[in-house]
């Protein structure tokens, strides 16, 4: 795949904003191809060969290239199994070696590096990430105690150099960071430890802003809301240790009730003052929209085309966004990211915390809450409804929502989660409603405030 060049560099000041054109951006390789790829380079356990491979998640990145992980269907005489494989799209570095011996491994796929120049291609599976390279010990039965027995890991799970510990893999991405859970095999009573391994850690600013939310949002709830404590940063491993959240947990759901509990955490958490966070603008959201075009072009769908006019008719209102009342935001806020454990609610992932503005949040956990009541067959009257609790809810909580502001980062978060949505198999339908609903918001059809 062929780099496409980079959108206006984000700033709050005015910018001029370009929504691309897809026409000229290469295709995705045909999955048949990736198929035959793979299964003339891999040598896969007991004679088993690819009968499909298909597309599970997708990630766009900057300058368009393209994150996936792919559904492989592995056949073995009359039986079969799914496996995931991910993948990234860009110019391929010249490899060192391949790794072409595959294994079944206890967390999936195992023992692949693979890099095709002609298709653009480069899969790994994460025990051979050459930009993670920690991942390989901790997923190793055999060294992962010897991994993790110098790092406050140990001391939270009572950890000698004799004990076995379970890593079970929680989220991967390809070159860019991976997080698992681990607890020690003898005893999987308490919360045991999540681990981050990333390509580039967090600044020492962002895990001291993550150490002070903690404190301050616990404090403000009286220990009602949480976030799970910071037990080690080690920058020189690329690693982040978190504590674990025992007892039973839940998702927060998107009832009435759920959803004022949901605007309560985004005022407690707007409400709070840490300093060294970079700034995400209006600019960025629109670039993020942006790159959905392009890639829904690359992937070959023909509903790119209507992405594109919503983008489009965003891009005036960009300037429109001043740099007034910025706050510390989640950027990924939706009801899989709040985990009730008995009385306590845990709010999760904060790869993206930042500055920016509060509208940032609710409107993207609008935007979630909207495609889940339209899978639910809900009418657009319910489906607004649950938008005007979410808000209201935080209005309650004495926090100000400016409707300008709602106007241009919902149709953004409608506009990216319909491209995510598309990709993992979301009926057409259901993802030009969520469009054309982002449409009637931008023209003020819809009073949010």
């Amino acid at each position: 795949m062929h780099q496409v060049p980079p959108l206006t560099h984000s700033t709050w000041s005015p910018v001029s904003t370009v929504v691309p054109r897809p026409v000229d951006q290469p295709r995705f390789p045909k999955l048949d191809r990736i198929c035959d790829w793979l299964n003339d380079t891999v040598e896969w356990p007991n004679q088993a060969g690819i009968s499909f491979v298909g597309v599970n998640r997708l990630w766009v990145g900057k300058h368009a290239r393209l994150t996936v992980e792919f559904g492989i269907e592995l056949t073995e005489g009359d039986s079969f199994r799914v496996y995931r494989l991910q993948g990234k799209t860009g110019p391929v570095r010249r490899a060192r070696s391949s790794r072409t011996k595959a294994r079944f491994a206890r967390h999936g796929l195992a023992g692949l590096g693979l890099y095709n120049a002609d298709l653009g291609l480069v899969c790994t599976t994460p025990d051979r990430d050459r930009d993670l390279p920690a991942v390989r010990d901790l997923l190793d039965p055999q060294r992962s105690t010897a991994a993790l027995v110098d790092t406050p890991a140990a001391q939270e799970l009572a950890l000698s150099p004799s004990d076995d510990v379970h890593c079970r893999l929680i989220t991967y991405r390809i070159s860019k960071r991976c997080s698992m859970h681990v607890s020690r095999i003898t005893d999987r009573s308490t919360g045991g430890v999540f681990l981050k391994v990333f390509k580039r850690p967090p600044s020492l600013a962002v895990v001291e802003a993550l150490r002070r939310l903690d404190t301050q949002i616990a404090t403000r709830s009286q220990g009602r809301l949480r976030v799970p404590p910071i037990l080690g940063f080690l920058p020189e491993r690329n690693l982040l240790i978190t504590r674990g959240i025992s007892g039973s947990l839940a998702n927060l759901g998107t009832s009435h009730d759920d959803l004022k509990h949901a605007s309560s955490v985004l005022a407690s958490l707007h409400e709070t003052e840490v300093p060294g966070l970079r700034m995400h603008t209006a600019i960025d959201e629109f670039q993020t929209a942006c790159r959905w075009v392009r890639a829904l072009h690359t992937l070959g769908y023909r509903q790119h085309h209507s992405l594109r006019e919503l983008v489009k008719a965003l891009a005036p209102d960009v300037d429109t966004i001043d740099s007034e009342g910025a706050v510390v935001i989640h950027r990924d806020f939706y009801t899989g990211q709040l985990l009730r454990s008995d009385e306590t609610l845990w709010l999760t992932d904060f790869d993206t915390l930042t500055r920016g503005h509060p509208e940032v949040d609710l409107s993207t956990f609008a935007a979630h809450t909207i495609l889940d009541s339209l899978m639910a067959e809900q009418s657009r009257q319910d489906v607004l409804s649950s938008v005007y609790t979410l808000l209201s809810g935080y209005q309650r909580a004495g926090r100000r929502i400016s409707s300008e502001r709602m106007t241009f980062y919902l149709p953004c978060a409608l506009a990216r989660l319909g491209g995510i949505a598309l990709t993992r198999g979301v009926p057409e339908s259901i993802v030009q409603t969520m469009w054309d609903l982002a449409t009637d918001c931008q023209r003020g059809c819809i009073s949010l405030i």
